[in-house]
């Protein structure tokens, strides 16, 4: 998986019903693809929050945000309700060969409260033609790009291809 190449296929189920396929639909100009741990993790709790509130400013620029996760049905299902997250699209089921397709890490389950496999963090910004243009790859929980600093890349990016 590198920039400047297609992005690897992605369907997943959603919550509440429906299917996301990336690149079904192009955005305006970019999608946003954010895995994340799943619901033991109180981190994704916070970054997933931090994205919704962020989610005006994504739409304003023309970006399509998801955010995914290896979970069953039923578990991402309670992260939306708990979290509070009933604006941020959820896809759940992501399969173990997708999440390797995207170059994420698999972690086992250590604790209890895990699913038996989870994907680590990764951020993916694929352009509209299903170019990925960046990507930050988590080996765990923390040191996710600041989603300000997404902002201002996609700022960037956007006045670049105008010029």
């Amino acid at each position: 998986l590198k920039p400047r190449e297609s992005a690897p296929p992605l369907i997943a189920a959603l919550v509440g019903g429906g299917t996301y396929t990336l690149g079904k639909e192009p955005p305006d100009n970019f999608s946003l693809v954010v895995f994340f741990r799943g619901l033991h993790c109180p981190v994704c709790n916070a970054y997933l929050n931090t994205l919704q509130s962020l989610l005006p400013d994504f739409a304003k620029r023309g970006v399509e945000v998801i955010a995914l996760s290896m979970e069953a049905a039923q578990r991402s299902a309670q992260c939306k309700t708990e979290w509070g997250l009933d604006q941020l699209q959820l896809g759940h089921s992501i399969d173990e060969a997708t999440a390797r397709e995207w170059g994420l890490y698999v972690t086992a389950q250590r604790k209890d409260d895990e699913p038996a496999l989870f994907t680590e963090p990764g951020l993916f910004i694929i352009e509209r033609n299903g170019i990925l243009s960046s990507a930050v790859i988590n080996t765990g929980p923390r040191l996710r790009p600041d989603l300000h600093e997404v902002l201002a890349l996609l700022d960037r990016r956007l006045s670049e291809s105008m010029a």
